[in-house]
């Protein structure tokens, strides 16, 4: 079970970076998908490197993967130009990380309750 964790989080790694340098934005299927294509991802990336972590290193991991949205974010602006940076999409990458992280520390605290 750890090794796949790992291994989907390499691989949603992989495509976080890989469509952050993309040349053209993805296509718009509805109104702000980029924002929910952001929260997702970045959701994802965090419950499972959470799952794969030492109690120890999550604080990091956090802090990590949040500058991690905002330098994508940010490498757009001045390396793609045809790509520019926007708030609105770092808000959605720590949004999802903020809540992967909450939802996480619930379940420990739950499950510590329950035994």
């Amino acid at each position: 079970m750890l090794f796949v964790a790992r291994l989907l989080s390499g691989l949603v790694l992989l495509l976080i970076v890989g469509g952050g340098l993309r040349e053209q934005p993805w296509p718009q299927l509805f109104t702000d998908f980029d924002k929910f294509l952001h929260f997702g991802s970045f959701f994802a990336l965090t419950l499972l490197l959470l799952l794969t972590s030492t109690e120890r290193l999550r604080g990091w991991l956090l802090l990590l993967v949040i500058l991690l949205g905002a330098a994508l974010e940010l490498g757009q602006d001045y390396w793609l130009p045809k790509r520019q940076a926007d708030w609105w999409d770092i808000a959605a990458n720590t949004l999802g990380v903020v809540l992967a992280f909450a939802l996480n520390r619930l379940y420990l605290f739950w499950r510590r309750l329950k035994s």
